[in-house]
């Protein structure tokens, strides 16, 4: 079993990536799968404090009920209250995730290409 620390240490090679919440949903959902972590990608609204703030957006939950969003702060701006990384959603009174499981999964090869060779091996160093 990881914890949130271990994830957010798994996760945050990939968080400097210039990728959108759907490229980077599918690495971090890749590289959650070959760490043997079960979770679960979704894509729908995102919204801070009420508003839709983009019109579809990509994030992953986890099977104890925590979301990892390394990109809701590209849309939404730098403010504390707006989620990054992994967290549980009670700690984020004013965000609010709405979606559907969607599938992800890509080869190797375009995880390799996404994180530019960054991670050889996603199941022991990432």
């Amino acid at each position: 079993m990881h914890d949130q620390e271990q994830l957010q240490n798994l996760l945050n090679a990939f968080a400097d990536l210039p990728l959108e919440c759907d490229g980077m949903t599918r690495v971090l959902s890749f590289a959650l799968r070959e760490a043997g972590v079960p979770h679960v990608a979704k894509a729908g609204d995102l919204l801070v404090d009420g508003v839709r703030v983009v019109p579809i957006h990509f994030w992953i939950e986890l099977s104890d009920g925590s979301l990892v969003d390394y990109r809701a702060r590209m849309w939404s701006g730098e403010g504390d209250h707006v989620p990054h990384g992994v967290f549980r959603s009670e700690d984020c009174p004013r965000v609010e995730y709405r979606g559907e499981a969607v599938d992800v999964s890509m080869p190797r090869v375009v995880f390799d290409v996404l994180t530019r060779d960054r991670c050889a091996d996603a199941s022991s160093r990432c």
